[in-house]
């Protein structure tokens, strides 16, 4: 739309009010304002974006909360994590310093596993249409004020100005539909505004001077970008659902004191100076997608503060979340309260972001000691790809089948050495099992087998999974195995008879040269025999076995011995 400056508005008023009937006083014309210009020169008002400071420095920093279960274990890189265990997930907790532009450089960082470096950019990120912000534009020359009203970003307009002037100009917006204020005094020097309660602020400013060096007689349109800067300092708690594998639909968190407070912001200056507590913001349900990040199992709850120095002690208590199933139209509600407390946030400039990230992990079944995943894993090509299946399904689909000792299932690129597990978000909290811990389960007194070949659980001690998921014992199904058959066919064998579970062990080295033995469980629950299959003799048998494995200069014949699931435990 047009905007007018003073010496102009008288005309452009008449014109107006003689055409209310017709969309040029409202509408952005056909070629963005270039026509029906009252003077020969103007400014061409646009918001380029908001500059983003980066900088990431990532450190875990664990809830100290009375009556909490925590379990240490080491990251891929050696840091120590703590897992804050509770009734139905866990969770890991994190700080560090974030910008909404590089999420996904974080993401890539964790799972090259490479360490979080202290990393340094500015860069510049688009406003939201629809967002307002006030302008205000004086002549340098006198203080003379020609402009002062609220705009809306996406909307390119123009300001009437003379030719061989500069001027400057002073922007500001608390980055959401909300109406900026008009300044508390026509004396810019010293005007300010509230710095608002909980919202973001803005502010630029700068001098633009109307020539055209090159053509002094002809028209000029002077372009203004506005790239503002934030002016106060944000705190983001982060949800992270990517460890339950599934996406985030509700949450509701509640801040367990007052921690953020507010001022005003110097109009002129941008100078922030802090006043006051924020008291009535500690609830909150409004969580927002993570900028720059396409999926929904990060949602985000900012908070703005002109608070610069530590904050210790920050607890926040997640009160509710709903998260979605991998299979369609099921979900799950987790309605019990649960405070973590984050020990320090440390102190950062105003502009600057600090992360509270609560990554919530599926909750492990411990048997014999031992942590185990509540099913089989599997990898989905794409986002997030390691994944624990949230129904446990009998499954007999290539992409629950390993080799001994690599990363990828059958049919899924070329053979990989590795453990899969490791690669499970978040990184370094799982693995596969040892020999020792499949013997656990062959020793566990508290196996239960299933009717007729169905499966084969065992009692945890910590029976906590509620519904919708089908199990609150650690489940096997009976899904068998692929082996390799004649002519290199491939044959699935075993199923509903034999659980196979690989194991990371190579139980025998001979002088370094070849590796024989490979350790995996194998359960058994199976009738045999019977007219008509009326018998109901079964074998039980929960074992260790070994597994020729012939290694000889980096040549390895593990694939001719076939696939088998992998069940992760708890490192």
């Amino acid at each position: 739309m047009y905007m007018l400056s003073t010496f102009a508005y008288k005309q452009g008023l008449i014109f107006c009010v003689l055409a209310l009937a017709l969309p040029g006083c409202s509408k952005k014309s056909d070629d963005d304002g270039l026509k029906n210009l009252t003077t020969d020169a103007s400014l061409a008002i646009s918001v380029k974006g908001i500059q983003e400071d980066f900088n990431i420095n990532t450190t875990l920093k664990m809830s100290s909360n009375a009556g909490e279960r925590r379990l240490s274990q080491q990251s891929n890189d050696g840091t120590a994590i703590d897992i804050v265990t509770h009734v139905d997930f866990d969770a890991v907790l994190s700080v560090g310093s974030f910008s909404d532009r590089h999420n996904l450089s974080v993401d890539k960082l964790y799972s090259s596993h490479r360490p979080l470096a202290n990393l340094q950019n500015v860069t510049s990120k688009p406003m939201a249409q629809g967002v307002k912000y006030r302008l205000i534009l004086r002549q340098k020359s006198n203080g003379h004020v020609v402009y002062n009203d609220v705009m809306t970003s996406g909307a390119d307009f123009k300001i009437d100005v003379v030719k061989g002037q500069t001027y400057e100009w002073i922007a500001y917006s608390y980055n959401s539909e909300t109406v900026p204020p008009a300044p508390s005094s026509s004396n810019l020097a010293n005007a300010t505004i509230t710095t608002g309660e909980g919202e973001d602020l803005l502010h630029a400013t700068g001098e633009v001077t109307v020539v055209n060096t090159a053509s002094p007689n002809a028209p000029i349109v002077m372009p203004l970008g506005i790239v503002f800067k934030h002016s106060l300092r944000r705190v983001m708690v982060e949800l992270n659902t990517m460890g339950m594998f599934a996406n985030l639909l509700e949450a509701e968190i509640e801040l367990m004191d007052d921690y953020f407070r507010k001022g005003v912001m110097n109009v002129s200056s941008g100078v922030v100076v802090d006043q006051q507590v924020i008291t009535g913001k500690r609830a909150q349900t409004t969580h927002k997608a993570v900028d720059g990040y396409e999926y929904n199992d990060r949602r985000a709850f900012y908070f703005y503060t002109t608070r610069t120095d530590d904050i210790n002690n920050f607890r926040v208590t997640l009160k509710r979340f709903k998260i979605a199933l991998d299979e369609p139209g099921l979900t799950r509600e987790f309605n019990t309260p649960v405070t973590y407390t984050f020990a320090k946030l440390p102190a950062g400039a105003l502009g600057r972001s600090v992360l509270a990230k609560i990554d919530l992990v599926e909750s492990a079944l411990t048997v014999g000691g031992v942590a185990w995943a509540r099913s089989n894993l599997y990898y989905q090509a794409g986002h997030n790809p390691y994944r624990f299946g949230h129904m446990n399904r009998k499954s007999r689909a290539d992409n629950t089948f390993f080799t001994a000792f690599t990363i990828h299932p059958r049919g899924v690129g070329n053979r990989v050495a590795g453990d899969p597990c490791e690669f499970v978000y978040p990184q370094g909290l799982w693995a596969t099992p040892t020999k020792d811990q499949l013997e656990s389960l062959k020793n566990s007194t508290s196996v239960i087998f299933g009717n007729y070949g169905t499966n084969i659980s065992f009692t945890p001690i910590n029976e906590n999974t509620a519904a919708p998921y089908p199990h609150s014992k650690l489940h096997f199904n009976l899904n068998g195995r692929i082996n390799g058959g004649l002519l290199g066919i491939l044959v699935h064998s075993g199923e509903d008879r034999t659980v196979e579970i690989w194991s990371d062990n190579r139980t025998i080295d001979l002088l370094g040269l070849a590796n024989l033995g490979i350790s995996y469980f194998k359960g058994e629950n199976h009738q045999f025999g019977g007219a008509l299959g009326l018998s109901n003799t079964r074998t039980r048998n929960v074992s260790t076995t070994l597994l020729g494995d012939v290694e000889l200069l980096g040549l390895s014949l593990i694939a001719a011995e076939g696939y088998r699931n992998v069940r992760c435990v708890r490192k």
